[in-house]
């Protein structure tokens, strides 16, 4: 009975790691990829859309740095010389949820590192079970991932009514110099980005499992 509750609470204990995991591992996926500023400037280069957009490349690169500069470290006058009040309004509730995903990667950190020295202490084939969680999450948001790109246009709309509660995010290219610079395209790259890196920690972390389990495995047997 004793041997059946550690186990159970061996395999609660990677199940709550695999999850802290995935949050974490998504989070700093999307900071990642939203604050490289080569790569928004690379993606202008390739639509040469600079006439449409109304400034200069060098323009843009000063006006997208400041932007990612406001959404790491506040300062609204970032911003405020470059957008109108919607554009600047918008952003300000984009920053809240960005700066609400810093706290959430903390937690993720303390429950994974927690999870792990008790998991590892109480179940000897914990990082097996991590790994058995983790692919049956990378899974469910692969599936995810695959409907969400197949109807991005309407689940990127969702995603706005969702997230926000007011109608500021709807901006018009013909007054909003934001949208223009923002089309829906390059949200898009960007979550296929996200998804990528997210998919590479996840399989960092996948082999350190099947390492640190054989090598559990080996220690048992040649201590046995």
């Amino acid at each position: 009975m004793v041997r059946t509750n550690r186990r159970v609470k061996g395999k609660a204990l990677a199940f709550f790691f695999s999850i802290a995991f995935v949050i974490f591992a998504l989070f700093i996926s999307l900071w990642i990829n939203t604050s490289n500023v080569q790569y928004f400037s690379n993606f202008r280069e390739e639509q040469q859309d600079y006439e449409y957009i109304g400034k200069t490349k060098e323009e843009l690169d000063v006006i997208t740095k400041d932007l990612i500069r406001y959404i790491q470290l506040g300062d609204e006058g970032r911003i405020e010389k470059h957008f109108n009040e919607r554009e600047v309004l918008h952003m300000k509730d984009v920053r809240f949820l960005y700066v609400l995903t810093i706290p959430l990667m903390f937690i993720a950190l303390i429950v994974i590192f927690l999870t792990a020295y008790w998991g590892n202490k109480i179940e000897s084939h914990f990082y097996r079970w991590v790994a058995i969680f983790t692919l049956i999450l990378i899974v469910l948001f692969a599936v995810g991932g695959f409907l969400m790109s197949a109807q991005f246009n309407e689940a990127f709309i969702r995603f706005h009514e969702l997230l926000f509660t007011n109608d500021l995010w709807l901006l018009n290219p013909e007054t909003d110099m934001m949208i223009r610079m923002l089309p829906q395209k390059i949200f898009f790259e960007i979550f296929v980005r996200i998804l990528v890196l997210f998919g590479v920690f996840t399989a960092l972390l996948l082999i350190a499992c099947i390492f640190l389990d054989q090598r559990r495995r080996y220690e048992t047997q040649y201590n046995d």
